[in-house]
């Protein structure tokens, strides 16, 4: 990690886990995995839900609905009178850890949408169930194991094709627009539910000129904790927009509230500070690393890495110039074309005249 500490640790309820972060890590934030605790719970829970027919439901928007602590408190409290919970052991046990769980209390805190370990659980539960199990010996557990890598990588390729589409969007705004050319399809998916979900909401305006109250359109089919209205700063001037919900700060993306302002002001773009390089079409600037990379292959000891590297990396810069106009998109194809001739030309001499019919990867 470069001697720099992460911000923050995500584990399940291991005590051990527990000591070893406070000694090792003792400026790094510390946070229980949210799908464990509810896994722990989960039969528990599933009784409560089959008692009461509406808690699971009710129960799910608490903790997902983006409240403040104070916020939180409440309606957890309404919640347990409403269903006389408030004797409950799995209740209270995860009432009593609700600071090391319940995204309210680290909001502040960038995590990149993690909430829990679940994506490499995932990992673990794909690797058992298709490719790996306790019968397998070394050697076939690392052939395994590649063979799930190599699958990943084909889908994250197929992904990054797929990304060089043009994504449709639902408005007009030039902000919208930019977002759905910067952004991967699966942010950009998430983005254009928000967009759809901010106009469910309203803004007014404050005494104070670049701040605005937003608030839900029909209040009255929300619970009395959820009819809260969010303070935006939003001063397309100076290039802000914040939110008291702080979903920016925990996760790198705008929330509904941000983007019903934009819509009322009228933004132009976002501006360049809010858009993370993560979740952007084109975060990596050197391509995959296989563990045949290092292999050598030029007498001044250069890698295939770091020539298919450089080779990668101007190829992608000549494509995505050849897209300025037409007449350069003609021209590209023109020079590549009598390139590859030349290539094949080149590879035929060195070959004793036999054809290059191998497949690119």
């Amino acid at each position: 990690m470069r001697r720099k500490a992460p911000t923050c640790i995500l584990t399940d309820q291991c005590q051990a886990m527990a000591l070893a972060i406070a000694d090792v890590f003792k400026n790094t934030v510390h946070k229980l995995c949210r799908w464990h605790i509810m896994k722990k719970y989960r039969e528990h829970l599933a009784y409560l839900y089959f008692l009461h027919e509406d808690l699971k439901d009710e129960f799910t928007s608490v903790l997902n609905w983006p409240l403040m602590p104070t916020e939180f408190e409440d309606a957890w409290k309404r919640l347990m009178d409403k269903y006389n919970l408030h004797d409950d052991a799995t209740m209270v046990g995860m009432w009593n850890e609700r600071e090391k769980w319940i995204s309210a209390y680290f909001k502040e805190i960038f995590c990149a949408k993690m909430t829990s370990t679940q994506r490499s659980e995932s990992m673990n539960y794909v690797l058992k169930k298709n490719y790996v199990n306790e019968r397998h010996n070394l050697h076939r557990f690392v052939s395994q194991v590649n063979s799930c890598v190599k699958t990943r990588r084909q889908t994250e390729n197929q992904e990054t094709m797929g990304n060089r589409k043009e994504q449709n969007t639902l408005t007009f705004y030039w902000f919208d627009t930019q977002m759905a050319k910067l952004y991967t399809r699966a942010v950009y998916s998430e983005i254009r539910d928000r967009l759809k979900l901010s106009t469910l909401f309203t803004a007014t305006e404050t005494e104070e000129p670049t701040k605005y109250l937003v608030r839900y359109n029909h209040p009255q089919k929300l619970s009395v904790w959820a009819q809260h209205a969010f303070q935006v700063v939003a001063g397309p001037v100076g290039e802000t927009y914040e939110c008291e919900c702080r979903l920016w700060d925990h996760t790198g993306l705008f929330c509904v509230h941000v983007l019903c302002m934009m819509q009322t002001i009228k933004a132009e773009s976002v501006p360049e500070k809010y858009i993370l390089r993560r979740y952007t079409k084109r975060p990596n600037i050197q391509p995959t690393f296989d563990r045949n990379d290092l292999r050598t292959v030029a007498s001044n000891k250069a890698s295939q890495y770091c020539i298919e590297s450089s080779l990668l990396t101007l190829n992608m810069r000549v494509h995505r110039k050849s897209l300025r106009s037409q007449e350069q998109m003609a021209r590209t194809r023109v020079v590549m074309d009598k390139f590859e001739q030349e290539l094949d030309a080149m590879h035929s001499a060195e070959n004793g005249g036999v054809a290059d019919n191998e497949a690119i990867e």
